[in-house]
């Protein structure tokens, strides 16, 4: 199954965000410092625009959901771009396989 639920949860004044999907029971925080590993966009993750902040938060969700940066650029820009810049709690479906797969076209 490609497609998976994700709910995401913002707070802008520290500038964490907390992920939960349908495999898991409870938000869990997603961590800065492992998607810096692979690329360093940004020291904090920001949303609601598209930037370095935002960028590091698509690969940090890109990374923890595959295991694989794959087309994060695209993840944010058709989810991270579109959250409120402010305090957050959104759900939506993604087509996980679909930003896999486009990185070979990026």
């Amino acid at each position: 199954m490609s497609k998976m639920k994700i709910r995401l949860r913002g707070e802008v004044e520290t500038r964490k965000v907390w992920i939960k999907t349908g495999k898991m029971q409870q938000f869990t925080e997603i961590k800065l410092y492992r998607s810096q590993r692979c690329r360093a966009h940004s020291r904090e993750f920001a949303w609601g625009y598209s930037g370095s902040g935002p960028a590091q938060l698509a690969l940090a969700i890109m990374i923890l959901l595959t295991d694989e940066p794959g087309n994060y650029q695209g993840f944010k820009a058709d989810y991270i771009a579109n959250l409120p810049q402010g305090d957050f709690e959104e759900e939506f479906t993604v087509d996980l396989v679909q930003y896999k797969a486009e990185v070979h076209n990026v």
